[in-house]
């Protein structure tokens, strides 16, 4: 009856520690240079994703991007959380835009952006690679 016990315990000392693990921060810079595509063409972007907040999963911030070509720039805030491997993720952005991503060892994600017409006016995908800004 003791040995039943102590490996109860030590399944749910096991169950709880699965359980209380949290994903990897994201808090800081993280930049890239890329190609955004239109359906008129494409064009070079260079952009730096900031995490201001991370709790457990959910993280906030805002992306700041320049057009390389044209000079164009811009701010765009956005709110993420991680999936429930702690690795792929999903960021949500104020103008519409929705990102998939995944970690990539501690310092580098690989994202996919999408954005129709309906969200901005303009219809755009780009993927890039950030690395955590040093």
């Amino acid at each position: 009856m003791k040995h039943i016990l102590l490996l109860a315990v030590a399944l749910l000392a096991n169950v709880v520690s699965v359980e209380a693990k949290n994903p990897p921060s994201l808090v800081g810079g993280w930049t890239s240079t890329y190609t955004v595509s239109y359906p008129s063409g494409a064009t070079r972007s260079a952009g730096t994703l900031y995490v201001t907040k991370q709790s457990g999963p959910d993280f906030s911030g805002y992306l700041t991007w320049k057009n390389l070509d044209t000079g164009k720039s811009g701010k765009e805030k956005f709110a993420g959380s991680f999936d429930y491997n702690d690795k792929d993720f999903v960021i949500a952005q104020e103008d519409g835009g929705t990102m998939k991503g995944q970690l990539d060892g501690a310092n580098k994600m690989k994202v996919l952006l999408w954005q129709s017409a309906s969200a901005r006016g303009v219809t755009l995908t780009f993927r890039a690679t950030f690395v955590r800004a040093k």
